[in-house]
């Protein structure tokens, strides 16, 4: 979760100042990286399927903010020194979920 928090925050300074047209991947960028802490956070008080399509949904917003910061990146938006700490983050953050998704859950 911690990982998760800093992420979004990151995104969120790393995104401040990109103005249009690339407005809207900013603001996807920002609503994926939140969506990843706070899928996590309701996940964990749940059980069962319940907690791994909350893990399943964080995880699939990891892949999507890696893939806005990856295209803001292509399009020299922000340089690549700037988001390689995140991403390197999101590949951690995502590791652990996907751990936390196949993993067999013995509070059903």
């Amino acid at each position: 979760l911690d990982l998760a928090t800093r992420i979004c925050a990151d995104c969120v300074e790393l995104t401040g100042k990109i103005q249009h047209p690339f407005g809207d991947v900013t603001s996807q960028l920002t609503r994926a990286a939140l969506s990843i802490p706070l899928n996590i956070t309701e996940g964990a008080g749940r059980t069962g399927r319940a907690r791994k399509n909350h893990y399943a949904i964080a995880y699939g917003s990891a892949r999507e903010t890696t893939t806005a910061l990856e295209i803001l990146v292509r399009t020299r938006r922000l340089e690549s020194e700037q988001v390689n700490e995140t991403l390197d983050m999101l590949d951690q953050v995502r590791a652990i979920l996907w751990t936390l998704i196949n993993a067999n859950d013995s509070r059903r």
